[in-house]
């Protein structure tokens, strides 16, 4: 009898506790698996995607924006001065303008009349009149002579070619040009042509993180940016490689962006993984002809990544999922709550991580261009309401690339953190800075008048010119600054940054201009 008053009280012992593990676990399943949980991830990283191809498509506007300036400046340069002078003229300026490779004229039969180019060591080089080229059969110079007065022609984005060979080592190009017209009859144009690398290369690294695989393609589905595998890139202009391309790679999401021609982005599931695209690269100013349009921005999540395989769950897989995971827990029920705290800390943690991601450039400790951009938005906003003004300042480290060169790129992360640290000093409790990319940085001044913004730059101006970067380096620092208003008057926050941003050139114009005197 006691024998089997112990077998009896086994089996309640064991039934009680197979009761109280299944329903615990059955909870513990509840609890951690939450679809509404899953949805909310999607559309956080869907969110988070939207934002940054906004951004993206926002600043390569203002960046084209500046290219057209500064065309229509060396054409008006052409137009007043001597072809002796214009060169002078534009050799100086093209000396600021890293991003420029290389500007010409080309006369009404394609002879280049001047053509300056600009190596990646910032070398300068007048081309002498025996070298010359004739560009009359270029598909550029072809296209440009159509475009009315005052017009801006913009090439595809292709590879440089010299004398109908690609150039190596390769350089990521688009030309933009002006015609010029004498007596209502087309007499040359004036071209630039830009070096996509750093453009590019915002894009890859200023707007993504590395969890995602970003690329560009063009209207063909080829590649222009495909910083993860860079020999499928351009593989339109080799006739062995013309097979080589995204729509190749990846069928359906082609179909889906091939169907969905807008500026929205748009999501869609394939085989591979999440592809999240907009179409960006359409300027809609008036007398624009584009070799090219329809270009394709695209963030990838593959199917394996963190960020992908949350699109793929199902029901079975969550709970088959958290089973394996957490099977030897199962023994240890009295740890479930502990376990509980740890997963949801996890994800807490992965979220605070994604958030701080999101806004801060963690280099500077300041907010980073997405992020900033949106506060400067609201911002202005506000001020509109409330019928008030106040002033941003555009700043550029112009010391920078000679520390770099001279002392390293560790001296050079040290005279970005202590400019930054510097300015930080001088702002108010609502004042903030913006990292846009490198060394730009764009301080927003809340409730400060032009004047008064820039009483207080020559204080922070001052304080910058004593910067000690250590190791016996005694070095003036010099900072170019731009400031405009913003609030009312101001409807889109680019504009006020755009006016900042061509003060700020002035000021290097000016500063370079008087140094050579």
């Amino acid at each position: 009898m006691v024998n089997e008053n112990k077998n009896n009280h086994k089996i309640i012992y064991f039934l009680i506790f197979i009761f109280f593990y299944i329903s615990l676990t059955l909870i513990f399943i509840r609890i951690d698996i939450d679809p509404e949980s899953i949805e909310f991830e999607k559309k956080e990283l869907i969110s988070l995607e939207k934002q940054k191809m906004d951004m993206i498509d926002q600043y390569i506007d203002r960046r084209f924006e500046e290219f057209q300036s500064d065309l229509f400046f060396l054409k008006d340069v052409f137009l007043l001065n001597s072809v002796e002078e214009a060169t002078s003229i534009w050799a100086t300026y093209l000396e600021q303008k890293p991003t420029y490779v290389q500007v010409r004229y080309l006369d009404k039969n394609g002879d280049e009349i001047i053509r300056i180019n600009h190596d990646p060591n910032s070398t300068i080089t007048v081309v002498p009149e025996e070298e010359l080229q004739n560009k009359a059969k270029r598909y550029y110079f072809q296209e440009s002579k159509s475009v009315p007065e005052g017009g801006i022609y913009y090439s595809a984005f292709d590879l440089n070619i010299e004398n109908n060979v690609i150039e190596e080592p390769r350089v990521r190009t688009i030309r933009i040009a002006t015609p010029i017209y004498e007596d209502d009859k087309f007499n040359g144009i004036v071209i630039l042509n830009l070096d996509l690398n750093s453009l590019l290369e915002v894009i890859e690294y200023q707007f993504y993180e590395n969890s995602c695989k970003n690329i560009i393609i063009n209207r063909n589905g080829y590649y222009i940016l495909n910083k993860s595998e860079p020999e499928k890139e351009f593989t339109f202009m080799f006739p062995n490689l013309m097979n080589i391309k995204f729509l190749n790679d990846y069928a359906d999401a082609w179909k889906d962006i091939y169907e969905n021609k807008d500026t929205e982005m748009h999501t869609f599931v394939g085989e591979a993984g999440v592809f999240n695209y907009r179409y960006i690269f359409n300027p809609d100013q008036p007398n624009t002809r584009l070799h090219d349009s329809n270009y394709i921005l695209i963030s990838i999540f593959p199917r394996t990544s963190d960020e992908g395989e949350i699109f793929y769950y199902t029901t079975w897989d969550l709970i088959k999922n958290t089973i394996v995971e957490k099977f030897h827990f199962g023994v240890l029920i009295f740890l479930f709550s502990a376990l509980v705290a740890y997963l949801l800390g996890q994800r807490e943690i992965q979220k605070q991580k994604i958030t701080r991601q999101a806004r801060i450039d963690t280099f500077t400790n300041t907010y980073n261009r997405p992020y900033g951009l949106y506060l400067f938005q609201k911002q202005n906003q506000e001020y509109q309401k409330k019928n008030l003004n106040a002033s941003i300042c555009f700043v550029d480290i112009d010391s920078l690339k000679f520390i770099n060169d001279t002392y390293g790129h560790e001296k050079g992360d040290l005279l970005i953190t202590k400019s930054v640290n510097v300015i930080k000093k001088h702002l108010s409790e609502n004042d903030f800075i913006i990292r846009l990319g490198g060394d730009e940085f764009l301080i927003i001044f809340e409730n400060l008048t032009s004047e008064q913004a820039e009483e207080k730059w020559k204080k922070i101006s001052s304080e910058l010119n004593q910067i000690d970067l250590e190791d016996g380096i005694n070095f003036i620092v010099w900072l170019s600054h731009g400031i405009s208003e913003y609030g009312v008057g101001y409807q889109d926050i680019m504009e006020s940054i755009a006016i900042a941003d061509k003060n700020m050139y002035k000021e290097k114009f000016y500063r370079k201009m008087n140094k050579n005197k």
